[in-house]
C-alpha cells in the first residue's frame, strides 16, 4: 500500500533532525515513491499542528507545545524543519 504524503513526510521526519523542503521532496520520493511539490510538502508539514493529526502520529496534544520548528537555513536560503515527537 502506497503511503498518503503526510504518511511518509512523518516516516522521514520522525527522527527529530532538520530537512529543507527540497531534503524532503528527495526522500520521500526515494523511498517512499511519493512525489509532491514543495507548496503541498509545507501545507502538509503545517496540518501536523492540528489535534486530528497530533494525536494520529503521537504528536505532543498540548497546543501550547510546537510540533513543527521552523528555523532560518544557515548560509543559504529556505527554512529547516524539525518534527517534535512525544518520543523526543
Amino acid at each position: 500500500m502506497k503511503l498518503s504524503v503526510k504518511q511518509a513526510l512523518y516516516e522521514v521526519m520522525k527522527d527529530g533532525d532538520f530537512y529543507t523542503i527540497w531534503d524532503l521532496r528527495r526522500m520521500i520520493a526515494f523511498h517512499y515513491d511519493v512525489y509532491s511539490m514543495e507548496t503541498s510538502i509545507s501545507a502538509v508539514m503545517r496540518s501536523f499542528r492540528w489535534d486530528e493529526n497530533r494525536a494520529k502520529f503521537n504528536l505532543p496534544r498540548d497546543e501550547d507545545v510546537e510540533v513543527l520548528v521552523k528555523q532560518n537555513r544557515p548560509n543559504g536560503k529556505g527554512y529547516l524543519y524539525k518534527l517534535i515527537t512525544e518520543e523526543q
